[in-house]
């Protein structure tokens, strides 16, 4: 960075780190009706919402699996796209999923 006067000064080099801990992984996507596997990357989850294209909320079944990801039954689901909001502890992540 150059000043007015002309001098001039290096900026301080600072790390950045990226964490994952609040990424959550939904597959398969686009997936034919039936589960969905929600890989929440060891999040606490607090709820799992589904709603349609038109904003209506979708009641699916969730279960969670032994290593703490969760299925998401969608085999009664129409075809379409769906959002999925996953809210944590700390936070909330939004997915979307189109089912076939």
């Amino acid at each position: 960075m150059v000043d007015n006067d002309g001098t001039f000064s290096h900026s301080q080099i600072e790390s950045v780190s990226f964490d994952r801990s609040g990424t959550a992984y939904l597959y398969p996507n686009p997936s034919p009706k039936g589960y969905v596997k929600l890989d929440v990357n060891g999040l606490k989850v607090d709820a799992i919402t589904v709603y349609d294209l038109s904003g209506r909320k979708i009641e699916i079944q969730a279960r969670m699996t032994g290593n703490g990801d969760h299925e998401l039954d969608f085999s009664r689901a129409a075809s379409g796209v769906y959002t999925i909001v996953i809210s944590y502890e700390g936070g909330a992540a939004t997915r979307k999923q189109v089912v076939l």
